[in-house]
């Protein structure tokens, strides 16, 4: 008498094995922040530009012009937060992204989480010659605290880039405050006074 048996081969497991190893893939996160071409060549006047790739990025531009020794600007940030480490950080300025700009040019760029930027800019006309007391009293200084809790040590990469042409032929007042990471503070102040002098 003939049986027939019929054979069953389990396949599972190779399968289980390889649906483990997709799961266990990590997400990739990354930042960038870039500027390129001629963003702002040739450009007059006063410019002011906040770019940021992340979370949790406060920036601030200001620009103050004046009559007498009795007016003036300033900024004050504040930031408390967890900053992250891990992820991959990039902030561009590249081409002739401003390149014979004429006037005032401020930027804040930042890629990555938990940055302070600030730039300011305060001019005064007097008729009068103002001292170098008058002077600290009419820009109220840059106040920032960062508060951030950074990773120890962070894992991503950081890359900060401003290409050669970037800033090429400009005149008058340039600012830029740029970063790639968790937990930084950076900040640019220009006080001018245009009068008969300053006296001591």
């Amino acid at each position: 008498m003939n049986r027939a048996v019929l054979v069953v081969l389990g396949l599972s497991v190779p399968l289980l094995a390889a649906v483990r190893v997709c799961a266990a893939d990590p997400l990739v996160v990354s930042n960038t922040a870039s500027l390129a071409g001629s963003t702002l060549a040739d450009g007059k006047g006063i410019a002011a530009i906040n770019e940021a790739a992340g979370n949790g990025n406060l920036q601030a531009n200001s620009d103050a012009i004046t009559s007498g020794a009795h007016a003036g600007a300033g900024i004050r940030q504040q930031l408390s937060a967890q900053a992250g480490g891990d992820a991959a950080s990039s902030a561009r300025i590249a081409g002739d992204a401003f390149a014979r700009f004429s006037g005032i040019l401020s930027v804040n760029q930042a890629a990555g989480s938990d940055n302070l930027e600030a730039n300011s800019v305060t001019i005064t006309r007097s008729v009068q010659r103002l001292s170098l007391d008058q002077l600290t009293h009419i820009a109220s200084p840059i106040h920032q605290i960062n508060r951030a809790l950074v990773n120890a040590q962070p894992k991503g990469q950081r890359d900060v880039v401003v290409a050669d042409n970037a800033l090429k032929g400009v005149t008058g007042i340039a600012q830029v405050s740029q970063t790639a990471g968790s937990g930084n503070s950076l900040s640019n102040s220009v006080t001018l006074s245009i009068s008969a002098g300053i006296h001591p």
